[in-house]
């Protein structure tokens, strides 16, 4: 089972309370940001993809896959921007000091039995913890069942 952060789009509230919460874990540098419009607000971070983009572009290693993760070297990294380019959700971003950023899944905090700081503090449950083939198949056959009510 690939237990990953998810979201559940349609309960966010557009609170910013992961944001905060990740800023304070993280020394003042929100790695999850909240895109907002008028319907819809949406809470953009790191997918920790199986086959990562990121990584497959780094040519230094500084990022890499473990344990289902995937985490960055700050030292190995050249910020060469790259992975920023490759990512297709955005996630990644430059910090002030031109040092790409991204979400850890607050692996610190899972090490120790915690949830990720972001998950704890959500208000309205819009992030979870699940595994990632299991949400999958609800919200399809969630949406299938909608579509086919349309339909009839």
């Amino acid at each position: 089972m690939k237990k990953r952060v998810v979201v559940r789009i349609e309960r966010c509230i557009a609170c910013n309370t992961c944001e905060v919460v990740c800023a304070r874990e993280h020394g003042g540098i929100s790695l999850i940001k909240v895109l907002k419009n008028r319907r819809l607000a949406f809470p953009i971070m790191c997918k920790h993809c199986d086959v990562a983009p990121c990584v497959m572009v780094c040519y230094t290693g500084a990022l890499y896959a473990e344990d289902n993760t995937v985490v960055f070297d700050n030292n190995a990294c050249t910020r060469c921007g790259l992975c920023i380019i490759a990512c297709p959700f955005g996630a990644l971003f430059l910090s002030l000091n031109s040092t790409p950023k991204k979400c850890d899944s607050c692996m610190e905090l899972q090490k120790i039995g915690q949830k990720p700081a972001c998950v704890s503090a959500c208000p309205s449950g819009a992030l979870v913890i699940d595994d990632i083939d299991t949400f999958s198949n609800i919200k399809r056959i969630k949406y299938f069942k909608a579509f086919k009510k349309r339909a009839i």
